[in-house]
């Protein structure tokens, strides 16, 4: 690899290396213009480092596959936390025209993932619900909260925002479409082919009041 780090195939990379300082704000949201000039297309570059101890596969160093806030590690390529925590990165193929997620400041981020904290499925799908219209064109609008304030956001801003997932957010559109409540039918489907019957799921209840009680005891 020479001198000059490739930014793709045909551009180069003109000013000094950036720091790790400067790597890091740029995997946390800002457009890495400092060095390479404009990069609105950056979704499908590869970006090329001076050290070669920090490649993988002779094209993507690590920190472009990780990046951290706090404590928290999130992986760049799907926008969402990979171990539970409220710590949010966004890399650069996420953004969008209309900046969704530089609209929202770390602690607007972190508010919202709050919204989530000791929730249940059925609530948490009934509050991404609450966040989706249903309209002409385009087909859906997404929302995202500041506050009490709803904000439109696009697609993919909007599955980050509130880590979640494409599949979950097209469960909800589909069940939109056809005016239906999003329910939790986890186990409730009626079609096991061997149940339980009612007197082990009775011994399984006192097994495990038995267990709760032994550890009130110690």
């Amino acid at each position: 690899m020479d001198e000059t780090r490739q930014l793709s195939a045909t551009r180069k990379c003109e000013g000094p290396l950036p720091s790790f300082e400067e790597l890091i704000g740029n995997l946390s949201g800002r457009r890495p213009t400092e060095h390479c000039g404009d990069l609105s297309s950056v979704g499908s570059v590869s970006l090329y480092w001076a050290s070669t101890e920090i490649m993988v596969s002779g094209s993507i160093p690590v920190l472009a596959k990780k990046c951290m806030i706090g404590e928290m590690w999130v992986s760049p390529f799907t926008g969402v936390n990979q171990r539970p925590g409220l710590g949010i990165c966004f890399w650069s193929r996420f953004r969008c025209d209309m900046n969704c997620i530089i609209n929202f400041t770390k602690h607007e981020k972190v508010a919202i993932l709050r919204n989530f904290a000791n929730k249940s499925k059925d609530e948490i799908d009934n509050h991404l619900y609450s966040l989706i219209e249903k309209r002409e064109k385009p087909k859906f609008t997404y929302h995202a909260l500041k506050g009490e304030e709803r904000h439109v956001v696009c697609r993919k801003a909007f599955i980050s925002l509130h880590n979640t997932s494409t599949k979950a957010v097209y469960r909800l559109t589909k069940l939109l479409e056809k005016d239906q409540v999003p329910e939790d039918s986890r186990g409730k489907h009626g079609h096991q082919r061997s149940p339980r019957p009612q007197w082990v799921n009775d011994m399984m209840h006192h097994h495990m009041l038995y267990c709760v009680s032994l550890q009130d005891i110690g």
